[in-house]
């Protein structure tokens, strides 16, 4: 099923029932895991061997990237230059009273560690300065600061999504990243990897630390070692997993996903392997320290009683002390609310998994239970601590909001299309990932049998589409082209219908405002539909909006409005009411009511399909990047 715009040089997709609007605005991409820069500003200490055997240190415990200066002008001067990254920087006590004035504020700059003996400075003082750490008598000592703090800059990381406690069909508060991350999951769990897996993991790897020796010794043992049964000792124990496995999840960057897919799988059944072998029946409560932004936690304070959910595998602790610690922490960084979560867990619940990983852990007194991704929590209750500190408690449950779970299984039958790795594609077209579907799609059709057909030409019109969401309209029908060539198909094939072909050529001749052969080939696929028996209401109801979005362009307003009035007849009794597609028609059916001057109507229309969007696409989908 796919639709065309009127509004926009939009290009459906279509294939079998997935459907996808192509917007020409670029999509904003996600913004990029920063590493961690470790500057040694070091105008004090003259012995090179010293230096170095601490340098070897600080690199090695914290798989940061390392830096040294002698020159304080010069350090400066590299700093100002750093964008990606985040700095944390080591200063003498001399050095440290000289430039905090001038450079705490720069914003690349996240903390500040000052090397020496307190007699030599005044503590005091260093109070005054927010991003300080501490004084700190020997390197070791920073050492270990460093692995909390940047561990507390990941934890402030984690992103949340939430569902309204509201059952009003008209909240728009319906929080779509909570659906394409929990279809997302599913996907990448119903998939099977094989050694390839793991080696092109690893190939990206030497790629992204080049630079960086001491991970490259982890990721060398990495290649050696792994196995499935070692995933949590992995995770917990090596930035270089943690950090790109819980970024690439909150922020749903698809390649980093599919890339890690593997390891991701395997971590969440070690989780669920643990989870069922021991049901932790003492556990009754754990806790998570962490900062919030404060339009998140405003968020989270209107929605009390609803659910919410981490996008990322969750670290807790039965340790309530740990918790404050990580809370009361975050609460004196700018722009942050410090949130202790209260977690209430019945260990008898079979589902979601979560396990005690204290054998496994890096901090064995920290008592961690970690929880697999897309954990749905109920919020329970929401309580002010203290200024910059509040409680939240949650409760562990299985429940789904109805209108949410419609619309997910909904979508989840339409992106199911034979393979784990085809429906993978879809999802991430659905999503507006179109590179990231492109290369799986790339992939498969390298994998399969010329004489597979009908995979063969469900990959060609996807690809296809891609080209024709990117304007490359001559390469789009290269891939139509394809399709075409390999008719007559072989006995066994007689199922197989062309007219998502002629739609597709279609829409490309509408992109290139060729609107008359667009309209000729829209007609064919009409008469194709309304012909054949087995054709699905929704697929038809696709064809009438196209053809009325032609008719529209041609000034055929009359024709037109009657083929959107019969599409929205089948749409509005077919598809869930927060369907993305409604929201397409809806929009269509607004701009043919303003171009003929029923402005008030149009502006109904327009507000519902900004309703529907709102509910059903992922925030960072191009659709809503112009809203």
């Amino acid at each position: 099923m796919a639709l065309t715009s009127i509004e926009t040089d939009s290009a459906p997709i279509i294939l079998g029932n997935v459907s996808v609007n192509f917007e020409n605005t670029p999509m904003s991409p996600h913004k990029k895991l920063k590493k961690w820069i470790v500057v040694w500003l070091n105008t004090t200490l003259n012995r090179q061997q010293e230096i170095d055997e601490y340098s070897s240190e600080l690199q090695y415990s914290n798989q940061t990237s390392i830096q040294l200066f002698s020159d304080s002008d010069k350090c400066a001067d590299f700093v100002l230059n750093v964008y990606d990254e985040n700095v944390c920087l080591i200063l003498s006590t001399t050095d440290s009273e000289t430039l905090l004035p001038v450079i705490h504020d720069w914003p690349q700059l996240k903390f500040f560690y000052i090397l020496g003996e307190i007699k030599n400075l005044n503590v005091s003082w260093t109070k005054t300065w927010k991003k300080v750490k501490g004084l700190f008598a020997n390197i070791n000592l920073i050492c270990d600061q460093l692995k909390q703090d940047i561990r507390q800059s990941e934890y402030d990381l984690a992103s949340i999504s939430i569902v309204s406690p509201s059952t009003s069909g008209e909240n728009n508060e319906l929080d779509s990243s909570f659906m394409y991350s929990q279809l997302l999951k599913d996907t990448i769990l119903n998939m099977h990897y094989d050694a390839k897996a793991k080696e092109e993991f690893i190939d990206y790897l030497r790629k992204q630390y080049a630079d960086n020796s001491s991970t490259l010794i982890s990721v060398n043992k990495f290649e050696q070692n792994y196995c499935p049964q070692s995933s949590i000792l992995w995770f917990t124990r090596e930035p270089f997993i943690y950090e790109k496995v819980n970024h690439a999840l909150r922020t749903q960057d698809s390649d980093i996903i599919v890339l890690m897919g593997f390891f991701i799988h395997d971590l969440h059944y070690e989780i669920k392997r643990l989870h069922d072998q021991n049901q932790l029946s003492q556990v009754k409560f754990v806790y998570r320290g962490q900062g919030l932004s404060e339009s998140d936690f405003e968020r989270l304070k209107r929605n009390k009683g609803g659910l919410l959910s981490f996008n990322n595998f969750l670290s807790t602790s039965v340790n309530e002390q740990v918790s404050q610690l990580f809370a009361s922490s975050s609460a004196d960084a700018e722009g942050l609310v410090g949130i202790k979560f209260r977690i209430e867990i019945e260990p008898s619940m079979s589902s979601p998994p979560f396990t005690t990983i204290k054998q496994a852990s890096q901090f064995p007194d920290e008592e961690e239970i970690l929880f697999s991704m897309h954990t749905v929590f109920r919020v329970s209750d929401i309580e002010q601590i203290d200024n910059k500190m509040w409680q939240v408690k949650l409760t562990l449950t299985n429940e789904s909001d109805e209108r949410l779970k419609q619309v997910t299984e909904y979508i989840r039958l339409e992106i199911e299309n034979g393979s784990a790795d085809k429906s993978l594609g879809s999802l991430l077209l659905r999503m507006g990932k179109f590179d990231s579907a492109k290369k799986i799609y790339e992939k498969i059709l390298q994998s399969i049998s010329n004489d597979d057909y009908r995979t063969q030409i469900d990959l060609l019109n996807m690809l296809g589409l891609i080209e024709l969401s990117k304007c490359n309209y001559d390469a789009a029908l290269v891939f139509y082209q394809k399709i075409l060539n390999l008719w007559p198909l072989p006995s066994g094939y007689s199922d197989l219908n062309f007219d998502f072909v002629y739609s597709n050529i279609a829409m490309i001749y509408k992109s290139m405002e060729n609107y008359v052969q667009a309209e000729e080939f829209f007609r064919i696929v009409i008469e194709s539909r309304e012909a054949s028996s087995s054709c699905k209401p929704t697929d038809l109801g696709a064809a009438y909006s196209n053809f009325a979005v032609i008719n529209n362009l041609l000034g055929r307003h009359t024709i037109a409005g009657k083929y959107f009035e019969k599409s929205l007849e089948i749409f509005e009794c077919y598809l869930p009411s927060a369907h993305p597609d409604l929201s397409m028609l809806y929009n269509n059916i607004g701009m043919i009511n303003h171009a003929i001057g029923e402005r008030a109507i149009a502006l109904q229309y327009f507000e519902k399909a900004l309703k529907v969007q709102e509910k059903s696409l992922p925030h960072t989908h191009p659709a809503l990047a112009t809203q």
